[in-house]
């Protein structure tokens, strides 16, 4: 069953092999039954192979299989029943299409399940002078036709080639019915909302996995997971390390860029159709209605459910796994900035809703993903939030929204991590934002200049977790190690010429130099920051090592060693020759006269003498011209 769930939801080009499996799984089941027909495990199994085959037309099927049971089975199981009524549900769902008159195609009974929910919707608008009852009642008969329109929507994946011919046939397109949806929405009294439970529910998707689709919902048994647990199928593709090295030497800077995302652009480009990788969209297309509402709740000042749709719109949006933030698309970022107040997209611009939303517990969490989500688009709004946070505030943030700002759009925008970021255009922000985080946590800057790490004192434990995620990041980070080695000779070059040197100069001044290296000299930053072992693989096996001066010198420049390679090697980044310290960290290191190497004292390089005596003198009368 397992097998069949994960084939028929990853690729179309699987639909056959995944049906196979899945009809295995009802003949087996249905001999076990056979065999023992009060196993009820054996009921459950046949009964989600045929809601894998089809979750709405095969629902009939299921609930015979599962009655069958229930009359045989003296006490089912709470798993068994939940099973059966989701069955039950799906059933009437598909009965109810198939009771519309002349509708047998799937646009057709699309806009049947709609014009019933505009119908529901109308019925609604009577609940002026009505008891709480009655307007839960209209509530839930608008969140029943909802349903029904979410399953049609799911016949689309079910059945993609059939929709793809009805729907040209007709010269329907999706976007007119998420129009219709958002109109609907738009009319719908909130009471309904703060009235039916059921409602409430859909519009706080409160039942993820069960909302966002098939293919999240059958993967692995995905439908199994809690909340806040990690989505197995996320790490489909095998990130490889190697191949996004060779990426970024090529390309100028490192981008995030698996090989499933390759392959996926390769078939594109290459003809393979379209579809192959076909997800489900329903649950994409049925958010125009929820989030519609969503939206609504969150603009409106005398809902009492505005606090908790603010609440709700922070569980989703930052959930581990991404199917909400996946399947909500443009409609929840479009809550997002209805929640901040930015004035995009035609929403009301507030700027206390921006202050609200960075003083929430993970307000300013929210703000780094919607932003790092819309890279493009450059949200100044958002940014100048982000700016505006001083040090005395980060050090009250929760340490989330430090991990959140410092991985996922800082280092990440430095590191060329982001397509279609461009750094000059968040260079200001960046360096205002790492500057006034290392001015709330001096402990890092203190660690960059020592080596060691300062006792807090009697700081919070929230005040140590954010100064150690700041450390932790920056290490890991070829530009977070550019800022531990040079942070503090740049302060005594400003301080030098007599110019301020204050945090936030300093780190302007770094965000510039950084800008202006060569490809070369950032990639020996990010060979700095990997770890050991990946090091040696790239050593050993793809000769991708950086090159020091030495080895340049005697090869008469680094063309011969690329030509070993076929690859552009980066600089080795200068380190003590005889005891391999690194600068920064509390090394200060010297050139030897032959400019080749370094020392951080005077007791390296003698004790390293012998073996360098010669590339010395050789050298010296070439550094000296």
């Amino acid at each position: 069953v397992r097998l069949g769930r994960y084939l028929r939801s990853h690729m179309i080009g699987y639909r056959g092999l995944a049906t196979e499996f899945l009809q295995t799984a009802v003949a087996d089941g249905m001999t076990a039954l056979e065999i023992d027909p009060q196993w009820e495990r054996a009921y459950q199994r046949v009964a989600e192979a045929y809601l894998a085959l089809g979750p709405y037309d095969r629902a009939m099927d299921a609930c015979r299989i599962l009655k069958r049971a229930v009359d045989t089975i003296a006490e089912p199981s709470a798993n068994f029943l939940a099973l059966y009524d989701k069955a039950k549900k799906n059933a009437k769902i598909w009965c109810s299409y198939m009771t519309v008159s002349g509708k047998q195609t799937i646009p057709q009974i699309i806009h049947e399940t709609v014009r019933n929910l505009k119908a529901a919707a109308v019925r609604s608008f009577a609940i002026d002078n009505a008891s709480a009852e009655d307007i839960a009642k209209a509530g839930d008969a608008v969140a029943e036709a909802a349903t029904a329109v979410n399953g049609a929507l799911q016949m689309v994946y079910l059945h993609r080639s059939q929709w793809e011919k009805e729907s040209k046939e007709e010269e329907i397109i999706m976007n007119d019915i998420q129009i219709d949806l958002r109109t609907i929405a738009r009319a719908l009294p909130l009471a309904l909302v703060e009235h039916s439970k059921v409602l409430e529910s859909m519009i706080f998707t409160q039942d993820p996995f069960n909302f966002w689709g098939m293919d999240k919902l059958d993967r692995l048994g995905v439908d199994t997971l809690k909340e806040g647990k990690d989505d197995p199928c996320e790490s489909d593709e095998e990130d490889d390390p190697v191949f996004r090295e060779k990426i970024a030497r090529k390309c100028g800077g490192e981008m995030r860029m698996g090989l499933g995302e390759v392959r996926r652009t390769l078939e594109m480009f290459g003809g393979k159709q379209g579809t192959s990788f076909d997800q489900d969209m329903a649950p994409t297309n049925f958010t125009a209605f929820t989030f519609t509402l969503f939206q609504r709740l969150l603009q409106s000042k005398h809902s009492p459910l505005r606090e908790e749709a603010f609440r709700r719109l922070e569980e989703l949006y930052l959930l581990q796994n991404s199917n909400p933030a996946w399947a909500g698309g443009e409609f929840m970022g479009l809550c997002v900035n209805v929640a901040a107040g930015t004035g995009k997209y035609g929403t009301p611009s507030d700027p206390e809703q921006m202050k609200r939303m960075i003083k929430s517990l993970r307000g300013v969490s929210m703000i780094v993903k919607e932003l790092v989500n819309s890279i493009g688009d450059r949200c100044e709004r958002f940014m100048e939030g982000l700016q505006n946070i001083s040090p005395d505030e980060w050090k009250t943030q929760d340490v989330r929204n430090v991990r959140y700002v410092i991985s996922l759009y800082v280092l990440n925008v430095m590191d060329d991590k982001l397509l279609g970021a461009e750094r000059a255009d968040h260079a200001v922000c960046i360096s205002t934002i790492l500057s006034n985080l290392l001015d709330a946590f001096p402990e890092v800057l203190e660690y960059f200049k020592t080596g060691d790490l300062k006792d807090v004192g009697d700081r919070s434990e929230e005040y140590f977790l954010s100064s150690s995620v700041l450390m932790e990041h920056m290490s890991k980070s070829p530009f977070g190690n550019f800022v531990a080695r040079k942070y503090f000779s740049q302060e005594m070059i400003l301080r030098d010429r007599g110019e301020p040197y204050t945090t936030n100069i300093v780190m302007n001044s770094l965000v510039e130099i950084w800008d202006g290296l060569g490809n070369r000299k950032r990639a020996a930053y990010r060979w700095d920051v990997l770890d050991q072992k990946t090091q040696e693989e790239f050593q050993s096996r793809h000769n991708m090592a950086p090159i020091s001066k030495v080895d340049k010198f005697k090869n008469q420049g680094s063309k011969v060693l690329e030509e070993i390679s076929g690859d552009k090697l980066p600089k080795k980044l200068p380190e003590c020759e005889f005891c391999g310290k690194r600068e920064g960290f509390g090394v200060e290191l010297f050139k030897c006269p032959c400019k080749l190497v370094a020392y951080c004292g005077k007791e390296c390089q003698k004790k390293n003498w012998q073996a360098h005596k010669q590339v010395c003198k050789e050298a010296r009368p070439v550094s000296s011209k």
